[in-house]
Formats: C-alpha cells, structure tokens, sequence
C-alpha cells in the first residue's frame, strides 16, 4: 500500500485507502510570460512557439501586492536548489530563479538560467494534462479563451506563496487543475532535470521531502490520538490546525481506511458523509463532524489566503467539489424534514460570503465534540 506521494506505508497504515481522484486526469494551467518592457529581450532570444511557454515570470515592478498570508498558515513544501528555489502547494509548483546578487532583469540580457526555464515550461504544455482556461470565472481570463494566466493580481496568487520566500522575487507558476499527484511530479521533476534546472542529487531530495510530507502528518495524528481518549475531539482539533489542504485531502483518504472504521459505527438517518468510493451515505455523528471539519478548513484556508472574489470562489469551490465530494454534503440534516443536499457552507464558499463561512467555521470548532 503506498500514499498519494507513492511513499510506502508501516505496517500499521497499509489499509489505507489512496484518494479516489489520484486515477482522474488532472491539467495544468497555461502560464504565459507576462507582457512586459523586462521580458522583451529574452522573448526576442526564443522560437515563435518557445515565445508560447507556460510560464508567468513575475518581476518586482510587475504588478500591485497581493494581501499578506495569515500569521498562521504552515509554510508549504519548500526545497532550495543551487540554480532555482521549488514550492508546492495544493495544485501549484511554483519556481524562483537563483540569480546573481547584482543580476538586473531589465538589463537586456537574457540570462541563461531563464531560457532554461521557458525551455523546461514549454515542454509541460504539452503535457496531456494540461488545464484548458474554462475552469476559472475570473471575466478578465474570458477573452484569452483557452489560455489561463496566473499573475501577480490575480485573486488566487497569494495561495502560491504560503512559503518562506520573497513574493516579490522573480517566479514562475506550474498550476494544476486538481491537486499535484505522484506521477506528475515525478514527470515535471524529470523534466526540470533535464533541462538542468536542478541536479539529480536535487531532484531525489525534493522528492523523498514530498514523499515523506504525507506520512508525517498521518503520524502526527496517530500520535495525537494516541493521547486522548475523546478521538473524534482529538482529531477535529488536529483538523483545525492544519492550514494545507493537501494535507487535508489525504488526511480524509486516511480516515477512510478500515482502521478508522469505529468513527463510522452506529449510522443514524440525520448524519451524512462519504465513503471510500465518494458516494453519500447515512453514517454516524462521529464521522458526520469530523467530514464538516474537513470541508470547513479547507474552504477557510482558500477564503483566508486569498482575495476571495465571487469570481475565485465559484472557481474554487468547482475545483474542491469535483475532487472531493465530501466537500458539498449536508452532513447534518433534521429527522423528517426535506432537506437540501448541498452543504449551506458550501453555498457561503461558493458565492463568496467570507462572513458567513467564517461564522459557521467558528460555530462548528467551538463546540465540544463527545
């Protein structure tokens, strides 16, 4: 049994269940160098289809700030490399140039370091995964049809830096429709390794981190639970502690596995959640809360890092929801009442009402769970 990562598990985790989108093709998000006096001279260094690459190089004098991230957000996965800084988050990889201290962009000298880069971005466009540009509802990406740009304004830009590194330092985002598997990192890794960006030795340390992100936040719980004997308490309290939503994601596929099987006891008609397939059942009050949990604290750590626009929410809540039904769930419904399906938490993220998420996060994490 191994983990979304393609880690293998102990003993003790090898019922684990890997996350039933893993098998879905997930795309990438075309990025497109920004149209700017700074990147004219390297543009004239490259092909008519290199000219094309899927990249969105972000200078300092490029765009407006974005809001600063929340105090609490745990930095994501970061590496630092000899030739360039990596980070990932949720659905993004997202990639600094080291460059020289005294390295000045608008000097007209195309530094070899990015021809390497646009090199490396053009070659993941034409990967099959690929994200076509109707999958966001920002109305500036509208006219650019197939094309999506991700620039230092637009409203999601702030969810690629929950890391130690400076936003306002030249970047490029890989951007992927759901989130990042195994094998598409490896593929991009391989890529990058071929282009020279990192080193062998490089790449085989960026991918055991990855690897071992997942099992250490399993462990984590496992140990937490391990000390309490309220367990769905516990681990509602774990879930509000952790800001990454890929974390997220594999923490409900672990909770799934058979070990966990006695937080689904006792189903009663008013409680709701999903089962290892996606599908929505009767369950127990236990898992009913701890799949809420889930679902708000996701939808926060978007609403909270981010300029949560009507626009980026609708889009957000179209990516969680396809990849995680357990996102749009009524988990809570009233005995012999007809009740709607869908999550009314999930309608406040989904049309943007900041407030209203914010208010039944608050309400669903103070109480006490026995």
């Amino acid at each position: 049994m191994q983990l979304r990562s393609g880690k293998k598990l102990t003993e003790e985790q090898k019922s684990t269940p890997l996350s039933r989108t893993q098998s879905k093709k997930r795309k990438l998000s075309c990025i497109d160098p920004i149209n700017s006096p700074s990147t004219s001279k390297i543009h004239k260094k490259l092909s008519d289809e290199e000219s094309k690459v899927l990249m969105d190089i972000d200078t300092k004098e490029s765009a407006a700030e974005v809001k600063a991230s929340s105090s609490s957000v745990i930095s994501q996965l970061v590496f630092e490399g000899k030739k360039a800084n990596l980070s990932l988050a949720y659905d993004t990889l997202t990639v600094y140039p080291v460059l020289p201290a005294k390295f000045n962009f608008r000097n007209g000298v195309a530094f070899p370091l990015f021809i390497m880069i646009f090199n490396a971005m053009n070659e993941c466009r034409g990967l099959s995964y690929v994200m076509s540009g109707d999958y966001t509802d920002d109305p500036r990406f509208k006219k650019l049809g197939k094309i999506r740009f991700v620039h230092r304004d637009c409203d999601d830009h702030n969810l690629y830096h929950q890391d130690k590194f400076n936003l306002h330092d030249d970047h490029s985002h890989i951007k992927f429709r759901n989130m990042l598997t195994h094998a598409q990192f490896m593929e991009i890794m391989n890529i990058f390794l071929k282009y020279e960006i990192i080193s062998k030795d490089e790449k085989n340390q960026f991918i055991e981190k990855y690897e071992t992100c997942f099992i250490n936040t399993r462990q984590a719980l496992d140990e937490a639970i391990s000390q309490t004997k309220n367990q769905t308490e516990t681990i509602v309290k774990f879930i509000s502690e952790c800001k990454k939503n890929e974390n997220l994601a594999d923490l409900h596929d672990y909770l799934l596995s058979p070990k966990f099987n006695e937080l689904r006891k006792s189903p009663e008609k008013m409680f709701h959640g999903t089962d290892e397939k996606g599908q929505v059942i009767e369950t127990s009050h236990s898992w009913a809360i701890i799949e809420k949990a889930i679902s708000l604290q996701m939808s926060l750590n978007i609403e909270k890092n981010s300029r949560f626009t009507p626009e980026l929410a609708k889009t957000q809540s179209r990516q969680l929801s396809t990849s995680h039904p357990f996102i749009k769930v009524r988990h809570i419904t009233e005995p012999g009442k007809e009740t709607d399906p869908i999550s009314p938490t999930f309608k406040a993220f989904k049309k943007g009402d900041g407030k209203e998420l914010e208010e039944r996060y608050e309400s669903h994490f103070h109480k006490k769970y026995i």
